[in-house]
């Protein structure tokens, strides 16, 4: 399948420049370029524990996050969500690369889970990405709340797709010169039919059921396909909505009225709006980090027990739904697990 043929197919909750720019990029690569996003400074980030005496250690993964806390007093770790944001590496994610979802969500649901790791913070500069994860992460983070400390930082930007996962955290901070907002979902077609015609190429596309392969990238969009398509897109962006919604603990009308409407605002007006908690620069987020000067919310306290099923739960079932969760946990108000080293037992976790 051709690289323009999976952006045609995919949606995007991305600023408008950067969907350009990516389908640029994508062009270029079937041509044979190797193209890198503007992000080269932010694509070198990684994951890092900052430990109590201020050094820093890498944290990329599971396993060297697993390594790097072992034995440590409270450290803060800090995981950066930098350029286009995937669900995963690969299709159409350029080579020199942007965020991996699916990693950076592992190493979270690692130190949410750790007891040498006192807090966290998602330090964003990123315009957005695919839709696809983002909803499953943000509830996951949402989910995670009460159990550390977690601030996001706009450092210094947390666009459409960012800002969904931002919102997710127990406060937005934004540093001066940043930008939050672009809520909202872009997707778009394009038909190669004429060019290829023009090109004495002609192209047959044999399918069943009638309304299998819509988007071929040949025939131009059918009336019933655009009206599909703007539904889906409708729906995503009331999650979209509602997601942010419930993690600012806001109204749906608010974030509709007031949030830019599809732009981005700056740091001074995301707080006078409410998307953000404060403005602060990214050094100062992790000073308080370090002073322990933020706190968890207290209406997601819970008990140290059921903090650890909790975590346990959130990475080792993700595919149960939520009900079967609180009731195999009995998440809150449970009768406590017995100990860390027990549930490691049960569900054979390793160290």
């Amino acid at each position: 399948m051709k690289l323009s043929s999976y952006l045609n197919e995919s949606i995007w909750a991305v600023t408008e420049d950067r969907f350009a720019t990516l389908r640029a990029a994508i062009e270029a690569i079937e041509n044979g370029t190797v193209v890198r996003e503007p992000e080269t400074r932010t694509q070198e980030r990684e994951p890092f524990l900052v430990m109590a005496n201020g050094d820093r250690v890498s944290a990329r993964d599971e396993a060297s996050l697993r390594a790097a806390s072992r034995g440590t007093a409270k450290a803060v770790l800090v995981v950066p969500f930098a350029g286009t944001i995937y669900p995963r590496m690969g299709g159409a994610a350029p080579p020199s690369g942007g965020t991996n979802l699916q990693a950076t969500m592992s190493v979270l649901r690692r130190a949410v889970m750790d007891p040498s790791i006192a807090s966290v913070i998602a330090d964003f500069d990123s315009p957005g990405g695919m839709v696809a994860g983002i909803p499953e992460a943000a509830a996951e983070i949402r989910a995670m709340r009460g159990i550390k400390p977690m601030s996001s930082v706009a450092n210094f930007q947390m666009s459409s797709a960012a800002f969904y996962l931002g919102s997710s955290f127990d406060e937005v901070v934004a540093s001066p010169s940043s930008s939050l907002g672009s809520i909202g979902v872009v997707a778009q077609y394009v038909s190669e039919g004429a060019a290829l015609e023009k090109a004495g190429i002609a192209v047959q596309t044999l399918k069943y059921p009638p309304l299998k392969a819509e988007l071929d990238g040949v025939s131009p969009m059918s009336d019933e396909a655009m009206a599909y398509r703007m539904e889906q897109i409708r729906r995503i962006y009331d999650d979209f909505v509602s997601a942010v919604a419930a993690g600012l603990g806001i109204s749906k009308a608010k974030v509709e009225s007031d949030f830019g409407n599809g732009r981005s605002l700056d740091a001074r007006d995301a707080v006078r709006v409410g998307m953000a908690t404060r403005t602060a620069t990214f050094d100062t987020v992790l000073a308080d980090h370090m002073t322990g000067a933020i706190k968890r919310r207290n209406s997601f306290q819970r008990t140290s027990a059921n903090r650890m099923s909790r975590a346990q739960a959130i990475e080792l079932e993700p595919q149960r739904n939520a009900d079967f969760l609180r009731a195999r946990w009995q998440l809150p108000g449970a009768a406590p697990m017995r100990t860390a080293n027990d549930l490691r037992r049960r569900w054979r976790l390793g160290n």
